[in-house]
């Protein structure tokens, strides 16, 4: 794993969790406000995503290593 996709997935995993609640495709077409158990079913979900795919980059680290590519 290379410096730039390790701080590409970082970024993607902040992005996601800044806020599991909102959908970008349900602005101006849900008919009632998320509830409070889709609320944290989102989250829960998110989280689950997230500590996946932070495991998986754990991995990949202690088989390959981050390859720094200093210009």
């Amino acid at each position: 794993m290379n410096k730039e996709h390790l701080l590409s997935n970082l970024q993607l995993w902040s992005d996601c969790l800044e806020n599991p609640s909102y959908h970008s495709l349900e602005v101006g077409f849900r008919h009632s406000p998320v509830s409070k158990d889709e609320i944290i079913n989102r989250y829960k979900q998110e989280c689950d995503m997230t500590r996946e795919n932070i495991e998986r980059v754990i991995t990949l680290i202690k088989r390959d290593g981050i390859i720094v590519d200093d210009k």
